[in-house]
């Protein structure tokens, strides 16, 4: 919350002389009790241009006054713009109102509201008209007094403030409505409701069997445009506005006992809402309107491409200009998170425990087929909900949701007696109301999940341990999420992981709780001897890592290669649909890794890729590393000869890119300076013989051919980092629709329907398996458009985009924070469901890195270890 500031202007736009200035400033009256509010009254005004005249008056909550309240964001309410120009020159101004004679002034926002406000009451004023008596009847009629916190609170009294922050929750529960202001209308704003009006009537199993398809087949199931379609740049603006990243809209709208959703003098439920971001939740069309949006927000310039001879585009780009965008934003990257599951979460935090709601209301939780209540919510997974939200105090990361833990959290008999009550105190700095924060959750229970929060955010500084001069248990809740943590993982949520076996922490005694220092118990595993290092994830040198490990992999009870534990490893080893993960992950992954082989040779075999020392250390890494990764590929490596590969311009209808050089790619490989003799040899073998992966995820070459549309989908594999795997495929649709296949007549002639229990096969499923026709099939390569495929790639994404594979010395994999390093510890601590990453001190301290995922301890394993045991350490 900020403080308000009084200009030196007065109505009329003319400067105020210094000396008359206090005798426009409003002056607040002390508030008589601890219950008391003030109110806020329009006055009644001419016109559009009327000045906004107010009246306030201090009312008890004890004495039950009907009132209604105000829900709105202090700041610029819209985000994405469709100039330049028009993101460039909204400025959030300080404007004046007059309130009992006196001036304050308010945000550009609140104003526009008041300015809304007083029309809507000009308009209900004639009692003569129907529209006013309809709009009576459904109670769509302005209020006639108002809460609203900016003016109804003395922001410079930080004792009021303390005390009026702290009664937030009674305050909204007390209304009769709470009135969300969206802030005015924009050219987003219509198109965007007609849009999510019409997911109104879509069952959320229905959205859900959509993920199955392609977000083309999905799109035409629901009935609602194509994804590529302008349209949802309209619901991504829209959904981007900053009320929802707002911190305190949690608790405003949970105890909202009624909502009125308003956008300039637009009305409407918030039910639409939270309707519409399911919809596009279970059908995983909000994530592919949200990568098309950011591709336009900041995605590069990609060029015309260029085909090889087996049709697989190679792409290029180039930095963007602004004159070539459609869409500007103010918003701070993409840390501020997935435009509908802002809704998702503020939706949850409405529903709570489900306490309210009544042994009727129940219904489908996202993402599962179990109607249920949602179960009991600790107190640390409210101060998770602020993660994503933004505030202009950070200590309100904390305060805002207080009342809404008071009605959710449900105290058990393991409190410790030391516990010290969390109350808002805006007289404390940020630093020590975490620190508070962080003992009132550890003393609360006998877990130490807390230390999970420590790691996946934001960098601060080269350790980034300790931000905001913390301990390094301590999460800084300012620091926004980078990607998904362990702790909202499925198999941490439904308790598949337990490294330390249900070992519980032991809360420290009177002298030392609220200390800088954290005594937890633990046993040492083993120590970090080999990272990954790499701004971003890197296949490559993951598999590096993973090569270092023995043939057989020694903490697993069935026999794992190096590649079975690495692919597992990259998604912490799970599915949405079973833990473990699902076998069928590990063509998949074999393919992908083929698939990033061949990348890497293809760009290293050009004229660019010559001459950058990088693009060869990529493909040694591939050629060096594959049969220990794949060691049952080793013979088919030996005996596949190698493939000339030719870029080719497309047909005239595709205008040919002065880049990369379209000439016929060079096959001799280079002697790498830094790799020996058999390296150039082992190069030979590889190539680019990935065509012909011998697990069965597979399609025949000539069904991929005869479906032009999807040749372009293995683009996806060339997109840029940490971008989702299909981004590509509907942006090349026209393009190489308009680029004549060569068509095969034995090929068309072998084509068949193949039915499984009636159902098309799927793609893993090996078409040759039947005795005679492996020899006579055409090459298989495997279907981009994949569920399974997918599904890994996002698992990947979610999980790895942050972290880093990482070998200890006696051979386990894990997977950890990206600012692990050799040296670092891997300790088992009591009260954990996972391994914790930490980091020795020459006081014999040590400091907390963060959890990590390691294969092979992540059940207890590690208490069969010779040697294993508990003891004290310190954590600074």
């Amino acid at each position: 919350m900020n403080s308000l500031h009084p200009e030196s202007v007065s109505l009329t736009g003319h400067p105020i002389q210094d000396t008359d200035l206090n005798q426009f400033k409003f002056v607040y009256k002390p508030l008589p009790t601890n219950s008391s509010i003030r109110l806020l009254h329009l006055q009644s005004g001419v016109g559009d241009g009327a000045v906004i005249r107010l009246s306030m008056r201090t009312v008890d909550l004890d004495e039950k006054p009907q009132y209604d309240a105000l829900s709105y964001t202090w700041n610029r309410p819209i985000s994405v713009f469709q100039t330049k120009e028009e993101r460039d020159n909204l400025k959030d101004r300080q404007l004046p109102v007059i309130c009992d004679g006196q001036i304050v002034n308010i945000g550009q926002n609140l104003h526009d509201f008041l300015g809304a406000w007083q029309r809507m009451f000009q308009a209900a004023s004639d009692d003569n008209d129907d529209r006013t008596v309809s709009a009576r009847k459904a109670g769509l009629l302005p209020p006639t007094e108002l809460w609203i916190d900016a003016i109804c609170i003395n922001q410079r009294d930080m004792d009021e403030k303390s005390t009026q922050v702290s009664m937030m929750g009674r305050i909204y529960s007390q209304t009769q409505k709470v009135i969300i202001w969206l802030g005015p209308e924009d050219n987003f704003t219509r198109p965007a409701l007609q849009i999510i009006f019409k997911m109104q009537g879509i069952h959320q199993l229905q959205a859900r069997a959509c993920r199955s398809m392609t977000d083309e087949d999905g799109c035409k199931a629901l009935g609602v445009p194509p994804i590529t379609s302008s349209i949802w740049w309209s619901v991504f603006a829209f959904l981007h506005r900053s009320w929802f990243r707002r911190v305190w809209v949690m608790q405003e709208l949970a105890f909202a006992p009624q909502i009125q959703m308003q956008c300039g003098l637009l009305t409407f439920p918030w039910a639409a809402l939270s309707k519409a971001a399911c919809v596009l939740y279970e059908s995983r069309l909000g994530d592919t309107m949200d990568i098309w949006a950011w591709m336009e927000l900041d995605g590069p310039k990609f060029n015309e491409p260029l085909f090889l001879e087996d049709l697989t585009p190679i792409l290029t780009t180039e930095e963007r200009l602004d004159s070539d965008r459609n869409l500007f934003s103010i918003l701070n990257g993409r840390a501020t998170g997935s435009s509908f599951h802002n809704i998702i979460r503020l939706e949850a935090a409405r529903i709570g425990d489900g306490s309210r709601l009544g042994n009727e209301a129940y219904g489908f939780r996202l993402g599962t087929n179990s109607k249920e209540i949602i179960p009991f919510i600790p107190i640390l997974h409210m101060f998770d909900s602020t993660r994503r939200s933004e505030s202009s105090d950070p200590r309100d990361k904390i305060y805002a949701v207080l009342d809404i833990a008071k009605r959710d959290v449900h105290d058990t008999d393991l409190v410790s007696p030391y516990r010290r009550p969390l109350v808002p105190n805006y007289n404390l700095d940020t630093a020590e109301v975490y620190f508070d924060a962080a003992w009132y959750i550890l003393l609360s229970g006998n877990d130490l999940e807390l230390l999970s929060r420590k790691n996946l955010c934001s960098k601060n500084d080269d350790s980034g341990l300790k931000p905001l001069s913390l301990p390094s248990w301590v999460p800084d809740w300012t620091l926004a999420l980078n990607e998904t943590p362990m702790w909202a993982l499925k198999p941490f949520k439904e308790g598949n992981w337990s490294a330390s076996r249900n070992v519980f922490w032991v809360p420290p005694e009177k002298s030392s709780v609220y200390r800088q220092i954290l005594t937890v118990q633990g046993a040492l595993v083993d120590i970090v001897a080999e990272v990954v290092e790499s701004e971003s994830f890197s296949l490559s040198k993951s598999g590096v890592v993973a090569a270092g490990l023995p043939a057989v992999y020694p903490w697993a009870s069935e026999k794992l290669t190096p590649g079975d534990v690495l692919w597992r490893t990259v998604i912490a080893n799970y599915d949405e649909e079973s833990y473990p993960a699902s076998d069928e992950f590990k063509a998949i992954f074999y393919a992908s890794w083929m698939e990033e082989n061949r990348k890497a040779y293809r760009e290293y075999y050009c004229e660019e890729g010559l001459s950058d020392p990088e693009k060869e250390a990529e493909w040694f890494r591939f050629v060096n590393n594959t049969f220990t990764i794949f060691p049952q590929e080793k013979e088919i490596f030996e005996e596949t000869s190698k493939t000339e590969i030719k870029a080719e311009k497309c047909q005239e209808s595709v205008a040919p890119s002065p880049q990369p050089n379209n000439e016929t790619l060079q096959q001799k490989p280079r002697q790498h300076d830094a790799q020996p003799a058999q390296n150039s040899v082992a190069s030979e073998k590889l190539l680019i013989q990935i065509e012909q992966p011998s697990f069965n995820n597979t399609e025949p070459e000539h069904e991929r051919q005869g479906r032009p549309e999807e040749n372009c989908a293995v683009f996806s594999r060339l997109s840029i980092a940490n971008q989702a795997p299909s981004q590509f495929d509907i942006m090349m649709k026209q393009l190489v629709k308009s680029v004549e296949f060569p068509q095969s007549g034995q090929a068309e002639a072998n084509r068949a329907d193949i039915k499984v229990e009636g159902k098309e096969k799927d793609d893993h499923q090996d078409i040759n398996s039947d005795e005679g026709q492996a020899t006579t099939q055409p090459p298989k390569i495997r279907s981009p458009h994949s569920f399974s495929e997918r599904e890994f790639d996002r698992l990947r994404l979610i999980f790895s985009s942050s972290r880093r594979i990482f070998r200890t010395r006696e051979n386990y994999l894990g997977n950890g924070p990206e600012s692990v390093r050799p040296g670092d510890q891997i300790w088992i601590l009591g009260g954990t469901k996972v391994p914790s990453v930490l980091r020795p001190q020459e006081n014999d301290k040590h400091v907390l890195v963060g959890d990590c995922y390691v294969h092979g301890i992540m059940h207890g394993e590690a208490f069969e270890r010779q040697g294993f045991e508990f003891v004290n350490i310190q954590l600074e």
